[in-house]
């Protein structure tokens, strides 16, 4: 008689890194703030998203105070306000901590604060209960935090005109990241994600060359910091980066978010076979909000089918916003678990 091997959550992430078999393929789906509330009010749970059965458990490292006077506005810890009026999880970024490049080399970088990560850590865990994946959510530490404090034009413009201030920049950056790491890596937690966009619809924001020069180094240390401990790591970086793919593998990544089929085709799945997992793959562009359920139960088994149920953490490509039919998400959810 053969027995059936059932494994945790966090065995099948592990595993789908690795490029081993599973008992089913890992999911993981997450919702803007109003989307879940549309879920919540669909089926009548109150506590949906944690019955839904993700892999993993995730973590903000964020620090967001709201500042006094300023409703629907949050400040982040590296001083840049964010307006939170229409788009109330992420914002529109208000102004340019950095605004100028002389600024650049009296900056100094923000203050990490210790009680506050190792709160999120111990709360991580206890969360995850050894079932679940746990991964803290490191948000932004280079190129996208060196565009916010100082504005995306003028940042794209200093690479060119400054090369040498943009290095001092990405170095405070950096050296920051590190001492915030030397904290985090301490705990038993599974992975560190960072969100870095590089790409958009058909290329890269930046030359492959000029990501090289003032992003790679740095990132390259932050994940020899990270897999030095141990610890897995995932990055989250939308659009297409085909041309720094190979990149970032050599660098060690061990998870790529956002596999965008809408950009990279399934075909692209034979690609990274062996090389690279990837969370993601249902797209919340194309798919989610303008097919019917049949048709979501179909790519959600094309996307298994074209990974051979290997490398494949599987889930929307994005935070679910709220033009998604909750039909749909009931769904790819039945779809997923199966």
């Amino acid at each position: 008689m053969i027995r059936r091997v059932i494994m945790t959550n966090r065995e099948r992430v592990i595993a789908a890194i690795r490029h081993e078999s599973v008992d089913r393929v890992p999911y993981f789906v997450r919702f803007t703030s109003a989307m879940l509330e549309k879920m919540v009010d669909y089926t009548g749970d109150a506590d949906f998203f944690a019955h839904m059965g993700n892999a993993y458990e995730m973590i903000s490292l964020k620090i967001e105070p709201v500042p006094e006077g300023r409703p629907f506005h949050v400040i982040d810890e590296y001083g840049t306000i964010w307006n939170r009026t229409e788009d109330r999880d992420i914002g529109a970024p208000l102004n340019c901590v950095i605004p100028s490049v002389e600024a650049i080399e009296g900056y100094q970088a923000a203050v990490v604060d210790e009680a506050h990560l190792r709160e999120r850590c111990e709360t991580l865990l206890k969360l995850a209960a050894g079932e679940r994946f746990s991964a803290v959510h490191g948000s932004s530490p280079l190129f996208e935090r060196a565009w916010m404090l100082c504005g995306m034009q003028d940042f794209f413009c200093y690479l060119y005109s400054d090369p040498e201030l943009v290095h001092r920049l990405m170095r405070k950056l950096c050296d920051r990241e590190h001492r915030r790491l030397n904290i985090v890596l301490q705990y038993p937690i599974d992975c560190v994600f960072y969100t870095d966009d590089y790409g958009q619809q058909n290329s890269l924001m930046i030359s492959p060359e000029a990501w090289r020069e003032f992003v790679k180094p740095y990132l390259a240390e932050l994940f020899d910091h990270i897999k030095g401990a141990g610890k897995y790591v995932e990055l989250h970086s939308c659009g297409d980066n085909r041309l720094i793919m190979d990149d970032l593998i050599d660098m060690g990544l061990d998870i790529y978010n956002t596999f965008q089929p809408e950009i990279y085709t399934l075909d692209y799945a034979k690609i990274l076979a062996g090389r690279l997992a990837v969370r993601g793959a249902v797209s919340t562009q194309r798919d989610l909000p303008r097919c019917e359920p049949a048709e979501i139960r179909e790519i959600v088994r094309a996307t298994k089918t074209a990974f051979q149920n290997r490398g494949l953490i599987i889930g929307p490509t994005h935070d679910v916003p709220p033009d998604v039919p909750p039909e749909n998400i009931l769904a790819m959810l039945d779809e997923m678990a199966r």
